[in-house]
């Protein structure tokens, strides 16, 4: 049986084991209460919304780069974990394969990520954590191909690969590219307004003059971010490079990861240039912006609410749903399933219809589904195969268009 659900747990699950992720390692980079603020930023975004409500894979995917980033934080300076190194490293080796075989777009994560860890394991002199370091996410990407060889298919040779590919040698749009992935990520993380505090924070910053923490381990903790920034970045700018389309799903890792950033800026600003003053306010000011931005709500799909009642009284018919791609028509599952009978078509091969729907229980007429925006041809071919005798009506053209054809009495 379908239902939404199946997928939504999945990436319920998630959010709370990034919240748990998010405050942990917010809290050991800037304390407690920068904590508090970086899980409020994340949990009532829009970002974190799309990303509960979107049954895909990206909340894992933005689960795994936490993870991967508070492993790299764990064997950040010279701490010790409590697994000791051998232990980290396996966890390294788990989240990369993990993540790989989640969504490829965790490989330019890990890439970016890797490399600039390497330069600083390299900058420190740390050559037995550096070769050890290398060798582990060498062989995990390894055996995430072995895993699943198609990998190599996929991303060299597939429709999808081939087009990334293409934008990454020309790609006439790449400027405003950038802007919109900005634009999606400020409002989808901050909302409409959100964006006044970082600036404010700056601002004071400015004007009071930069000084870091005035203790050692809090300025450690901020070198961390420092070093993590230039990967972050990387990884925004192939994006808006590669990616087909200029949607919050491909930099949804990041988001998470920007909500430490802001909370420990805006936390560090209220502690060492306000004097503490303003921490409760920032905090009721997140509560009351943050909302701004939920008109980034891209999954909730509430416009089909219109089209599910519409086409209810029709649902002993059978249904023939066709599209310009071969899954395009998998849109309208959840509500093909209470019909008695289903055909998918797609617009260039509307041929076997001929044999097709003959078949079918058609004596109390037949729904048409088409998301194609000049769906004549697929009309023109239903009509030619019932032949005469019948005539057609507009159920309803929301979120596509559906047809009712029934037989002239």
């Amino acid at each position: 049986m379908f239902s939404k659900w199946q997928g939504i747990i999945i990436n319920l699950v998630c959010f709370v084991a990034i919240d748990l992720l998010l405050f942990a390692l917010t809290k050991a980079i800037a304390g407690r209460k920068a904590a508090w603020l970086s899980l409020i930023l994340w949990g009532f975004s829009a970002g974190a919304i799309n990303a509960v409500t979107f049954v895909r894979m990206y909340a894992m995917l933005a689960f795994w780069g936490i993870l991967f980033v508070y492993l790299h934080w764990l064997a950040f300076g010279e701490k010790k974990p409590l697994l000791g190194r051998y232990g980290l490293l396996a966890g390294l080796f788990f989240c990369t394969v993990a993540g790989v075989l989640t969504q490829y777009y965790f490989l330019i994560f890990a890439f970016f990520l890797c490399g600039v860890w390497c330069i600083y394991l390299l900058v420190q002199k740390r050559w037995k954590e550096l070769f050890a370091y290398a060798g582990v996410e060498l062989v995990a990407v390894v055996c995430s191909v072995a895993l699943y060889p198609s990998i190599l298919n996929h991303l060299t040779s597939s429709g999808r690969g081939m087009q990334s590919l293409g934008a990454l040698v020309h790609n006439d749009s790449y400027l405003t590219n950038i802007q919109d992935f900005l634009f999606i990520g400020i409002w989808s993380l901050f909302g409409g307004f959100m964006w006044i505090l970082p600036v404010l924070a700056f601002l004071v910053w400015c004007c009071k003059g930069w000084k870091l923490a005035p203790n050692q381990k809090s300025t450690e903790s901020l070198w961390f971010l420092a070093i993590l920034f230039p990967a972050l970045m990387g990884y925004l700018l192939l994006i808006a490079r590669i990616a087909p389309y200029r949607t919050d799903r491909y930099i949804m890792i990041l988001f998470p990861i920007g909500a430490v950033y802001i909370g420990t800026v805006i936390w560090l600003t209220c502690k060492y240039l306000l004097g503490g003053k303003g921490y409760s306010l920032v905090l009721v000011l997140c509560l009351v912006l943050i909302p701004t931005g939920w008109n980034m709500l891209g999954y909730l799909f509430m416009e089909r609410q219109e089209r599910y009642q519409a086409v209810e009284p029709y649902q002993d018919l059978p249904v023939l749903a066709v599209d310009q791609f071969d899954y395009g028509s998998s849109l309208y599952a959840d509500e093909l399933v209470k019909h008695p009978a289903v055909l998918f078509g797609v617009v260039d091969e509307l041929e076997p219809l001929t044999q097709l729907l003959p078949q079918q229980d058609l004596s109390h007429g037949l729904l048409v589904y088409t998301s194609v925006q000049e769906d004549g041809a697929v009309l023109q071919k239903v009509e030619e195969t019932l032949g005469e005798g019948w005539q057609r009506e507009l159920v309803t053209q929301n979120f596509g268009n559906v047809y009712r054809f029934y037989p002239v009495e």
